[in-house]
């Protein structure tokens, strides 16, 4: 599998800001679909429906859904913000549930 530098400047740049670029957003989106090997599909809601109607994928091999993928980005680019300042004594970090987590009472 080739990975175009877009990808890899968008993985690369997950946590560096609060805010996540729709920019980042995108190019991850693509990546699941270069994961996939889509050549003609260029959105993951295309490639899924692709995959399933084509019986070509069974339902837990299929790509996740738009909404799935966007919490996964989120709470992904909220954990590499707590990578990238582990060196810090006292990180200042923004509220979790603003990225996706929610909080259950034990």
């Amino acid at each position: 599998m080739s990975c175009d530098d877009e990808i890899l400047d968008a993985l690369a740049r997950l946590g560096n800001d609060n805010d996540l670029s729709s920019d980042v957003c995108s190019q991850l989106e693509r990546f699941v679909w270069v994961l996939y090997r889509s050549k003609l599909h260029t959105t993951v809601k295309e490639l899924r429906w692709f995959l399933f109607s084509n019986r070509a994928a069974e339902g837990e091999n299929l790509p996740p859904t738009s909404a799935s993928m966007d919490l996964h980005i989120r709470r992904t680019h909220y954990i590499a913000m707590i990578w990238k300042k582990a060196d810090k004594n006292h990180p200042c970090l923004p509220a979790p549930a603003e990225f996706g987590w929610t909080f259950d009472a034990c």
